[in-house]
């Protein structure tokens, strides 16, 4: 096994819609399972919250504050106002920490836990 990290690029369309889904941390948390083994049939591992961060940018997107965020999660809200669209509280960055189990000759997904970064 390795260490390492990946990045995926998501080109949002509708934005009122993704601010309910995939902007949502809430989304992940509620909704998505890990299987935990490589059968279909394998036990399912929710998504657990581990750390939120709450990052605050002015417009030139320089960090202004960057502080842990107290729970529970909320959700994003989306305006319309003025003919310009913004989704507030969305997700800026996400971390997924996956803990594994040797099992034979695989491994076994036990843990999976998410560190959240939003942004205003």
């Amino acid at each position: 096994m390795e260490n390492g990290t990946s990045k995926c690029t998501n080109v949002i369309t509708d934005l009122q819609k993704a601010c309910k889904s995939s902007l949502n941390p809430n989304f992940y948390t509620n909704n998505i399972q890990v299987l935990a083994g490589t059968q279909l049939q394998s036990s399912r591992i929710p998504i657990q919250l581990s750390d939120l961060y709450s990052l605050t940018a002015n417009s030139d997107n320089t960090i202004i504050s960057y502080a842990t965020k107290a729970l529970p999660l909320a959700d994003p809200t989306f305006s319309s106002a003025n003919g310009d669209c913004t989704c507030s509280g969305f997700i800026r960055e996400m971390k997924l920490n996956v803990f594994l189990k040797q099992t034979s000759n695989y491994y076994q997904i036990t843990d999976v836990f998410a560190d959240f970064v939003t942004q205003d």
